[in-house]
């Protein structure tokens, strides 16, 4: 019955392409000590498609390279930070991908299985307004920034961003806020 449980709720999150090539998550520092990174670097060791760990335990981070082709889903890491006692404060993404869009959204589209990321601004000005922070009508993605991913769509250029999943455990639809931005010719990504 257990299992059946633990597939249910893995399966209801579908899953990212191998365009994501990193994931970093914190935690708070003073939580997690050098008995918790062990018990966590063992869990994270069973996730399918982790490659690498790297820990920077005074920060309470971890980065997880991803192996090429290998579908990412939200859950797994969300179980292991639980099965050692420890809530994720942040998850972030380095995802690759090609532009679409509606009148409405910019969507990053993973060229492998094309799962879809809807793409939100950053919150500007007050950090701590949670009405700000968790509204993604306040989110849409301003004009200048908009323009440059539409372009990029027309160019059939390879976006690559970095930036946060929001409500990650309320997927699908995954919702990515763009921090960090580049872009690529698909000849110079070859």
């Amino acid at each position: 019955m257990i299992y059946l449980f633990f597939f249910l709720f893995f399966s209801a999150f579908g899953s990212l392409a191998a365009e994501v090539e990193s994931v970093t998550v914190t935690w708070t520092a003073l939580h997690c000590k050098k008995t918790c990174i062990d018990l966590l670097q063992k869990q994270f060791s069973k996730i399918h498609g982790v490659q690498e760990i790297l820990f920077n335990q005074n920060a309470g981070q971890v980065v997880l390279k991803w192996k090429k082709n290998e579908p990412f889903s939200f859950s797994p890491v969300n179980v292991a930070m639980e099965l050692v006692g420890l809530t994720i404060n942040d998850i972030r993404v380095r995802v690759k991908g090609k532009l679409q869009h509606t009148s409405r959204d910019v969507i990053l589209v993973s060229t492998g299985d094309n799962t879809r990321f809807y793409l939100l601004n950053p919150v500007k000005g007050a950090k701590n307004s949670s009405s700000m922070e968790f509204n993604t009508s306040a989110r849409q993605l301003q004009p200048e920034l908009r323009k440059k991913l539409l372009d990029a769509e027309v160019a059939d250029q390879i976006a690559t961003i970095d930036g946060p999943l929001l409500f990650p455990e309320r997927s699908p639809p995954l919702t990515l806020v763009v921090d960090r931005l580049s872009l690529a010719n698909p000849e110079e990504e070859s």
